[in-house]
């Protein structure tokens, strides 16, 4: 019997956590920038010496928390990316 291949995405929210060791100069812009909602990891400015997944905290993101967009869809393993079925509403 010949097998299909096909994979499924789905949207979710989880929380990442950031380890620091810094000076205290650059403990003040990781405060100041988590209090002004500018806080990136990524930005290169102050990077944390280890990062991690909090997978017990992972949920699934809901269609209307997604402007009305599919949040789990479906595809085919074989180079189109055409989605066979996703989970909005018709």
């Amino acid at each position: 019997m010949e097998k299909i291949k096909f994979f499924v995405d789905r949207k979710v929210v989880v929380w990442e956590r950031d380890f620091f060791e810094v000076s205290q100069s650059d403990f003040d812009k990781v405060k100041a920038s988590v209090e002004n909602n500018t806080y990136n990891s990524y930005d290169g400015e102050v990077e944390p010496t280890e990062t991690g997944i909090q997978f017990d905290t992972l949920q699934d993101v809901l269609i209307e928390d997604n402007d009305g967009n599919p949040t789990v869809e479906m595809f085919m393993n074989q180079g189109d990316m055409s989605d066979v079925c996703n989970n909005k509403p018709k």
